[in-house]
């Protein structure tokens, strides 16, 4: 049996992001009640997990490019690469202000 051995770590990179976006659903099954002490727990290791399983996708997809199957210029692969990050970013950073601002607004109405 010849084991299929690369330079490359986009193989392993990929199967733990893999491993780590199968893991999601599970924690979610078994998170604690709203106001119970291990609540603030789960809500950090469910966003630290999927965190990590998002940006290791995203070394993923870049490590990529270096396959010998990617029949795609580097120069193009990375500039599409550079683009979704940046569009990711952008609009993170859009619904994380509206998010604020929304928190912000509620706390200042009265009822």
């Amino acid at each position: 049996m010849k084991i299929y051995c690369s330079n490359n770590p986009h193989p392993v990179t990929g199967i733990i992001t893999f491993i780590l976006a199968l893991i999601q659903p599970i924690m979610a099954f078994f998170r604690p009640h709203p106001g119970t002490s291990m609540r603030p727990i789960f809500n950090i290791a469910h966003w630290g997990v999927g965190s990590i399983a998002f940006m290791l996708g995203l070394t993923s997809i870049f490590l990529a490019s270096n396959l010998v199957k990617v029949t795609i210029e580097p120069i193009g692969y990375v500039i599409c690469c550079v683009v979704y990050v940046v569009v990711y970013v952008l609009v993170h950073l859009a619904l994380t202000g509206n998010a604020i601002r929304a928190q912000a607004k509620q706390k200042t109405e009265v009822h």
